[in-house]
């Protein structure tokens, strides 16, 4: 993408892309990010090296919710490597139709995503970690949580 390209591609943003942290494994993990594509707001994974992406895509509960929050209806899969790939799935049907897991996270086969053409994505240089909601009334004992520590928010920026 040329310089001019992008500064076109930036006047049409709708939404600052921001990336998406959540706390995994005892780190925080940059999974997907919030974006504009096609001036439309969406949650884009865009992937090149990671192992385990084949034939799945997951995404914590947490980062789909955020994504609503900001107006985005799709979620975007990208293969950053050759062969060039990249899927679409309405967020709404990732919630019916993903397997939700006691890692509380959902999973959706990438076969069952539609494919649509490659497209570039704006950059995010804006990391947003993402701490799960704590409930004081009545805890979900079913489903796993990782604890906000005192000093932390439930969004915090980095």
């Amino acid at each position: 993408m040329s310089v001019s390209e992008c500064r076109v591609y930036k006047a049409q943003s709708q939404v600052e892309p921001v990336a998406l942290a959540v706390f995994k494994r005892g780190r925080w993990c940059i999974v997907p990010k919030v974006t504009t594509l096609d001036s439309e707001t969406v949650l884009g994974i865009a992937i090149k090296e990671q192992q385990g992406t084949q034939e799945m895509v997951s995404l914590p509960i947490q980062v789909i919710d955020y994504a609503q929050i900001y107006g985005a209806r799709w979620l975007y899969w990208r293969r950053d490597r050759h062969p060039l790939e990249m899927r679409r799935v309405e967020l709404a049907t990732l919630r019916q139709k993903g397997y939700l897991q006691r890692d509380s996270e959902v999973y959706f086969p990438l076969a069952a995503m539609e494919p649509v053409p490659w497209h570039q994505w704006e950059y995010a240089e804006k990391v947003v970690r993402l701490a799960p909601e704590i409930k004081e009334d009545k805890p979900d004992l079913n489903i796993p949580k990782q604890l906000a520590l005192a000093f932390e928010g439930a969004a915090n920026e980095l």
